[in-house]
């Protein structure tokens, strides 16, 4: 039962991903739903669920949203890379959980306009990046820690 809920839970957090909160962001500020799960997963539950639920939904991302294929789940991979690192040592508390995966995230979403900007996109990617992926990172790791909540378990290291 709960390998169905946490796949449900994560079809669900692709689907707002892609479908829902674009829609209905206020300002282009929305969470990145199934960043903030696979994080949650990966500090409460275990690194490997985490990377499997970045890697699948992250791809699902990139195919439902027609984007280039293995960007999303690769980035997502080294990011959570990155916080079960930071978790190895010791349990993350819920502040810095949410500092880690908003710092994290903030990071993905800076690569992505980086890539951008490469590409010839003419667009102020400085200037959106804090005014809306600052605040959507923030949200992101807020999300998390709600995530973290609703478990009923506290950041701990992998088992």
């Amino acid at each position: 039962m709960k390998r169905v809920t946490r796949i449900l839970l994560g079809l669900i957090c692709v689907f707002g991903d892609t479908a829902v909160l674009p829609r209905v962001s206020l300002w282009g500020i929305a969470p990145a739903m199934l960043f903030a799960f696979a994080a949650a997963l990966t500090l409460a539950d275990s690194k490997q669920t985490g990377l499997i639920f970045a890697a699948l939904g992250g791809l699902m991302i990139d195919l439902i949203c027609n984007t280039t294929i293995g960007l999303t789940p690769a980035l997502y991979l080294l990011a959570l890379l990155g916080l079960a690192a930071l978790n190895k040592r010791r349990a993350l508390k819920p502040l810095l959980a949410f500092g880690a995966v908003s710092a994290l995230y903030f990071t993905v979403q800076a690569i992505f306009a980086g890539g951008a900007a490469l590409l010839g996109q003419v667009r102020p990617y400085g200037r959106e990046l804090l005014l809306t992926g600052l605040p959507s990172s923030l949200l992101t790791g807020a999300v998390t820690v709600f995530f973290l909540a609703a478990a009923g378990k506290k950041a701990t290291n992998d088992r």
